[in-house]
């Protein structure tokens, strides 16, 4: 029985090994841009066997409308992307999908919904993304723009002055950030892989996102320069946003443009606080029969650990609110140590309820602390007043 449970687990190990040892496919890491608009057939299990591509494409296009939800999934996005980009699309890429669509005339616009999508998801919140991917597809080449204007939001530490009257900085200096605006240069592409034939165009660009920020992403159509005019004799090829300057008469719509707002967030799932907080103790931390309580206050330097997916820090992505506050209360568990007088002194651990005011939250738990009357430690209620970096 041991002989034959050792051949058992000698063949396991070396299957284990041959499938490690096996080359990694190509595909998951060099690919391209497809064009789906080819007249071929494209057969998978999510759509009919035989369906040309591009009118399954087009269908997806047309189901952006059904995924009206943020935070929800929307399959016909996810289609679009796979479709495009085949095994190298990357669910953490954040993707800006547009239609403008002119199948009726060019240069009119029917009106269809837009999605940002990000892990599988049409979301209003990012975390940790460094660029937005802007994916615009419309039938008829034409003039289009596309901007983020990104608003940095750096709240001050009610808690800074405080430090400063008992000697201690804790963390770099608060700077409040100008918003910036970052422009996407488009490049076009043929869905069908040939320019005179395009059947559909793809117009790819990327703006960089940095973290704990609201962003807006803006894509509009814009004219042509008009001809005769003196920007086209210095630029003939221009696009402008002004149409009364521009190839008048070429729009014409319901609508003007595309947008997005949404917050992009710290990735992490740990952080760091500052507390300040009363430990209840005993006069010199000594039960005393009949003896008065005597609330010890410090400060507190803290680690975080967010546990919950939402109930971790993130802006307020909302296009009603100025982004200087958190959407939700945050949950977490925390460990801390005094900042004022001998380090370690104080340890303390429990769970912090944050952004309860802002960064400003909440914080129960117990104080593990060295009593100055006495040569081993004890262990008392805490209560604290938290910031979150």
């Amino acid at each position: 029985m041991k002989v034959a449970l050792s051949i058992l687990l000698s063949s396991l190990l070396l299957a284990s090994a041959c499938a490690h040892m096996k080359p990694p496919d190509a595909t998951a890491y060099l690919g391209n841009i497809n064009a789906p608009c080819l007249d071929r057939v494209r057969e998978d299990a999510t759509r009919a066997p035989g369906a040309p591509n591009c009118a399954a494409f087009k269908a997806d296009l047309l189901g952006l409308d059904r995924c009206n939800e943020v935070d929800a999934e929307c399959p016909s996005a996810s289609n679009l992307l796979r479709d495009l980009f085949g095994e190298t699309r990357r669910k953490k890429f954040a993707n800006y999908i547009v239609y403008f669509d002119q199948r009726d005339t060019p240069g009119k616009f029917v009106r269809h919904q837009s999605v940002l999508m990000w892990n599988d998801k049409n979301s209003r919140y990012l975390s940790g993304v460094q660029e937005v991917y802007i994916v615009l597809l419309t039938e008829h080449k034409t003039c289009f723009d596309a901007h983020l204007t990104m608003i940095a939001r750096s709240e001050p530490n009610p808690f800074e002055l405080v430090l400063k009257a008992m000697g201690k900085t804790f963390g770099s200096p608060e700077v409040q950030a100008q918003p910036k605006t970052h422009l996407a240069h488009l490049a076009w592409y043929p869905l069908s892989g040939d320019v005179e034939n395009p059947v559909m165009w793809l117009a790819m660009g990327a703006v960089p996102v940095d973290v704990n920020t609201t962003d807006w992403i803006t894509v509009r159509f814009t004219e042509p320069v008009l001809a005769g005019s003196e920007a086209a004799k210095i630029a003939p090829d221009e696009c402008i946003a002004d149409p009364a300057k521009g190839h008048q008469g070429l729009y014409k719509g319901d609508f003007l443009a595309h947008n997005a707002f949404f917050s992009n967030n710290r990735s992490s799932r740990i952080g760091l606080g500052v507390a300040f907080g009363a430990t209840w103790t005993r006069r010199g931390a000594v039960p005393q029969d009949g003896g008065g309580g005597n609330p010890s206050v410090n400060a507190y330097g803290l680690g975080k650990v967010y546990p919950f997916p939402h109930f971790r820090p993130r802006l307020r992505a909302d296009p009603e609110s100025d982004g200087s506050s958190t959407q939700v209360r945050t949950v977490a568990f925390v460990l801390g140590t005094n900042i004022n007088g001998t380090f370690f002194n104080d340890l303390i651990g429990g769970v912090s309820l944050g952004h309860v005011l802002g960064n400003v939250g909440l914080v129960g738990g117990v104080n593990y602390f060295a009593p100055t009357k006495e040569s081993g430690r004890r262990t008392r209620p805490f209560f604290a007043f938290d910031y979150s970096f």
